[in-house]
């Protein structure tokens, strides 16, 4: 497979510990597909490859921070979902599901209601939640 662009010449940081610095980048369509001497990239050099000599700087992998607590998304994933909900019904169905599925005495959290979308035009309140699952804790 030809490359589209071959980086030469450098010093690549491949964080990858069976080999950890490479001199070559091969990539095809904007994907790295080899990493490795100058030899063994030059080998993927075709008549339209862009050849760029790094001239021994430093190449690291990008890094894509989007800016996501990884702890809190994960704990995020197990609430229960309630932007969609148009009652107080509906809310007591998602959370007597989700009480079938956890031990007495835990906590559920739930997550994205508003109220003023209920039929009921309230907040659910204590009786409401204690009917839908009077063993288990809910916060919101």
């Amino acid at each position: 497979m030809r490359a589209d662009l071959v980086l030469t010449d450098g010093n690549v940081l491949t964080m990858n510990p069976p080999q950890s610095h490479a001199k070559a980048i091969a990539i095809k369509k904007d994907r790295i597909v080899k990493v490795g001497t100058n030899s063994e990239i030059s080998q993927r050099i075709g008549k339209n490859t862009k050849i760029i000599s790094l001239k021994g700087r430093t190449v690291v992998p990008g890094l894509i921070d989007t800016h996501v607590h990884v702890a809190d998304f994960g704990r995020f994933l197990q609430w229960v979902d309630l932007k969609d909900v148009k009652s107080i019904q509906e809310m007591q169905s998602r959370i007597r599901k989700r009480a079938q599925r956890i031990p007495k005495g835990k906590w559920i959290i739930g997550h994205g209601w508003d109220q003023t979308r209920f039929t009921e035009k309230r907040y659910p309140n204590l009786l409401d939640l204690d009917e839908a699952s009077p063993d288990t804790l809910l916060f919101q």
